[in-house]
């Protein structure tokens, strides 16, 4: 009898989790939205919960290699060396959206607009949004 009780009571509790929202490691709950197509979530950041952080702050020096986890608030600007063949990286943030723009060597621009958790690849960068939460959002720059 009472192993019975305890599977009626596992049963119930994961039946209501199962509907919930789920968290990432960030305390950013993500719960969909009965009218939103697929992909589409909402994000809310729980009270008492740290927003997200990124491993390298937002230190921008620390993408000189084309490798790092930056926090973006607004617009932030990357000056490269030429190695990645993009002279400049112009990354902006606002309304949960992540607006890349590269100055290419040579001449030439290329744009991307990522949406929630996603990427666009720019040249050879692949520029990531990790997470975001308020005014602020976690992007990971990686060399292809």
């Amino acid at each position: 009898m009472p192993r019975f009780v305890v599977s009626l009571t596992l049963a119930a509790v994961l039946a209501l989790v199962g509907g919930c929202a789920v968290s990432d490691r960030s305390g950013v709950f993500h719960t969909p939205d009965a009218g939103a197509t697929s992909g589409s979530s909402d994000a809310t950041t729980i009270p008492g919960l740290p927003a997200p952080t990124a491993a390298d702050g937002t230190d921008t020096q620390a993408c000189l290699s084309g490798d790092c986890e930056i926090e973006v608030t607004g617009t932030v600007s990357i000056d490269f060396d030429g190695e990645l063949g993009i002279s400049s990286l112009t990354l902006s943030f606002s309304d949960g959206r992540l607006t890349a723009e590269a100055n290419f060597d040579g001449g030439g621009v290329g744009n991307g607009t990522i949406t929630e958790a996603g990427m666009v690849v720019l040249n050879n960068l692949s520029i990531q949004l990790v997470d975001h939460s308020g005014a602020t959002a976690i992007v990971a720059l990686r060399v292809l």
